[in-house]
Order: structure tokens, then C-alpha cells, then sequence
């Protein structure tokens, strides 16, 4: 019965917990609401940056020709105490607006933009990566949403474009579209449980200083249903990005982002009280959040359980000879580095949970070579 558990438990984020959404989704279609498309929104963008010479230019460029107001547009570089050409770069674009601060440490991204935010004054902040460039409606297509007065944050459609170079790019490029399946669900239903820092914006109000271990990703939707707005996906906001093209890049930014991951929800237990953020956002949180980030926990728990439990010594060969089994077949189909991505994934969880119980996980990030080079 154990094992069982454990094994539903593991599964429900990748089976149940899609099929539960879509049949609530099947019966709760709501009507589409158009909004006065006229008027736009006071917008500061800000893109954080920390040694990204070889692709600011390009970003700050990216920005300048997107398809909205100038007068409502401020573009904000927060660079994150980079000692290359980064900062001389911005400043050439000092005339067209573009605005260079800088931190007197390196303290990583949420740091960059806490300072980042003490600048602003408009009543929407949008936020950017140096490497991700937007499709020229993508701000307005952001911003639109904000017309509906109870949409705090709204997160965008972010593409990869290097999917058939490599087999992680690939295997990153199904996982994300599967993950953007499940957020256009949850947005549909009602808010979703984390964005994407490559392409998103918030209301001012809804904003706030944030721990520098942090990530906006997760603490920014769920601080906004926290405050009683909504968090919305929109994927005609589309922006595109190259995903690391190594198993061991992908790796190494799962790890950062599980161990702060967890940071996170143990910092912030009431995202676990229905009344700050309802139940059926706690489901998604859960569901979403919770028991994939334990996926890796929970798997090694069920093998270990399974072995004590069901398999005897003499039993052994027979269930060795059934995994063989199955390998060979992944490997006959060429699904097996997708199999081998997705156990990755899992064995990311658990050292991202072995770096935060350990004290280990840092603010910094390193940028995978291979999604800067142009």
C-alpha cells in the first residue's frame, strides 16, 4: 500500500493532476472579455544583467523597436556588478532612454532587481533576461491584460529555438511545452502557480522587495493571489530564447532552481492555508509545485519501499531482465535521452533539496555558454 501511494503521489503531477485540470476546464469555459485596446499602460522593462556583453546589445536593440508608446516605455538595465564591457555598452544608449544601474556588489538577480525597483514609478513593471528576445507585440499583448482590474501579474509564451540542435534542448522543449500546457490550464481556471523571469509583468502595487535567494518566478504569482489579484498566462506574448544544449547545463540551472525552490516554501508556509489563497489555487500549488519538486524524493522512496516490500532475492533476475527489457526498447524507439532528461530532472530535485538543507544554494546564477552565443 505504501509503495502505491508513493507511486500515485509521483505520477499525480504528470497524469491526474493534467486530467483533472482539463476536465475542470471542460466544465468552466468562460467567456472570452475584450478590452479597450487604444489606451496602453505607463511601462518600466527592466532586464538584469551580469556579464552579458555578448548579447546586451542585441536585448537593448530587441526592446527599442517593440511595438509600444515611447512616451510609456522606460527601459531599465539593472546590471548585477559585471566587470566585462556590459555596463559601457548600455551607457552608448544612455540618449534613446535606456537607463544603467548599477550594483555596488554582486549579489545575483533578485538583488539586481530589488535595486531595480527602487527606480520605478510607473504603474506596471515588466521584467526580461538578457539573452530573450521579444516579439514586437509581446509588451502590449502583456499589458493588455492589466485593463481587467483584478490581473496583478501576467506571464508570457517563452520558445525555444534551438530544440532540433541538441537532444537536452529537445528534451527541455517538450518539458516546457508540457509545463506551458498545464499554466495556460491554470490560468484558464484561475491563476497560475509561477511564471518565467525571461518574459512577465506586475503591477506596481503587487511588486515588492524580495529575498535575494529568492525567485521571482514562484514569489511574485503567488504574492499576487496572496494580495487578492490574479496571475494570468498570455500566450500571444511570445518571446524566444535558446535552451542549454548540454544535459549538464540544464542540470546545474535545475539544481539553482529546485534549492530555491524550496528556500522559498519554507520561507513562506502560508501559500499552504487555503485562506490566503483559496483552495483550488492551494490544489494547483501542490499538484504543480509540491510534489514535483519532491518527485525525485518521492521516487527513491517508492523503489526503495518496492524492493523491501515486493521484490524477493529470487525475484531479482526477473525484474533485472524486465528493465533490460524496457532500456532496450527506449533505445530502439530513440526515446532514451528523453527517458534519461526526465530521470535527470528528478535526481535535480533531490540535490537542489540536499543544497538547501546543507545551506548551500546561492544567489548567484552562471549563464549557460551555449544560450549566449549568437
Amino acid at each position: 500500500m505504501i509503495s502505491i501511494i508513493l507511486l500515485l503521489l509521483f505520477l499525480h503531477p504528470f497524469i491526474s493532476y493534467p486530467l483533472t485540470l482539463m476536465l475542470l476546464t471542460f466544465f468552466n469555459k468562460k467567456p472570452t472579455k475584450h478590452y479597450d485596446n487604444r489606451s496602453v499602460l505607463d511601462v518600466t522593462l527592466i532586464i538584469v544583467a551580469h556579464n552579458e556583453e555578448k548579447v546586451i546589445e542585441k536585448k537593448i536593440l530587441n526592446c527599442l523597436e517593440l511595438d509600444y508608446p515611447k512616451d510609456k516605455l522606460k527601459i531599465v538595465v539593472a546590471s548585477d556588478f559585471s566587470t566585462d564591457n556590459t555596463n559601457n555598452i548600455v551607457l552608448r544608449y544612455s540618449e534613446k532612454g535606456v537607463e544603467l544601474i548599477k550594483t555596488t556588489t554582486r549579489l545575483g538577480r533578485a538583488n539586481a532587481h530589488n535595486e531595480a525597483l527602487k527606480v520605478v514609478d510607473s504603474s506596471i513593471i515588466a521584467y526580461s533576461d538578457a539573452n530573450t528576445m521579444w516579439k514586437k507585440s509581446a509588451l502590449l499583448n502583456l499589458v493588455q491584460n492589466f485593463k481587467d482590474p483584478k490581473v496583478g501579474y501576467v506571464t508570457g509564451k517563452l520558445i525555444y529555438t534551438n530544440t532540433g540542435v541538441a537532444d537536452s534542448a529537445a528534451s527541455e522543449g517538450l518539458y516546457w511545452r508540457i509545463e506551458l500546457f498545464l499554466r495556460q490550464l491554470e490560468s484558464d481556471l484561475g491563476s497560475i502557480t509561477a511564471g518565467n523571469g525571461a518574459i512577465y509583468a506586475i503591477r506596481k502595487e503587487c511588486a515588492h522587495e524580495i529575498d535575494v535567494l529568492y525567485s521571482h518566478d514562484i514569489s511574485f504569482p503567488c504574492g499576487t493571489v496572496k494580495r487578492g489579484f490574479k496571475s494570468k498566462y498570455d500566450a500571444n506574448a511570445i518571446a524566444e530564447e535558446k535552451a542549454g544544449e548540454t544535459s549538464n547545463e540544464e542540470f546545474k540551472r535545475k539544481v539553482r532552481m529546485f534549492g530555491r525552490a524550496f528556500y522559498f516554501m519554507r520561507k513562506n508556509l502560508w501559500i499552504l492555508n487555503p485562506n490566503n489563497v483559496g483552495f483550488l489555487y492551494l490544489y494547483f500549488f501542490i499538484s504543480h509545485r509540491v510534489l514535483r519538486y519532491f518527485g525525485g524524493l518521492l521516487l527513491l522512496a517508492f523503489i526503495i519501499s518496492f524492493l523491501l516490500l515486493y521484490v524477493s532475492i529470487f525475484s531479482y533476475l526477473t525484474w533485472l531482465s524486465l528493465v533490460s527489457l524496457l532500456i532496450f526498447l527506449s533505445l530502439l524507439t530513440k526515446t532514451h535521452y528523453k527517458i534519461y532528461y526526465f530521470l535527470l530532472f528528478q535526481v535535480a530535485t533531490l540535490v537542489g533539496l540536499w543544497k538547501y538543507t546543507t545551506g548551500k544554494i546561492k544567489p548567484f546564477w552562471t549563464s549557460p555558454k551555449s544560450t549566449r552565443e549568437i
